[in-house]
């Protein structure tokens, strides 16, 4: 069902649970929040800014990631050292 409403509704509608984890100063890079469901099982969320168009995305990310930059980073299939975003023109 989550996956059906979008996790960007999911976040807001849970804004009041949900526990900054880490923040990136990037904002393409994104801010990291947990949230805690009823069984204990978190889930990890990272809210990032688009590099081309003027919006936000919210992905979902394993709860192992400890970092914005390492969460972003798993998206890509990479990790956080090896993840070198670059300006896009």
């Amino acid at each position: 069902a989550l996956e059906r409403m979008c996790w960007e509704i999911f976040l807001s509608r849970c804004a009041d649970k949900a526990q900054r984890v880490d923040e990136h100063l990037d904002a393409r890079i994104g801010v990291l929040y947990r949230i805690i469901l009823g069984q204990g099982e978190p889930v990890q969320l990272l809210k990032v800014r688009c590099a081309t168009l003027p919006r936000s995305y919210v992905l979902r990310v394993p709860p192992t990631c400890k970092t914005a930059l390492e969460a972003n980073a798993w998206t890509w299939g990479l990790s956080a050292q090896a993840y070198r975003p670059v300006e896009e023109a």
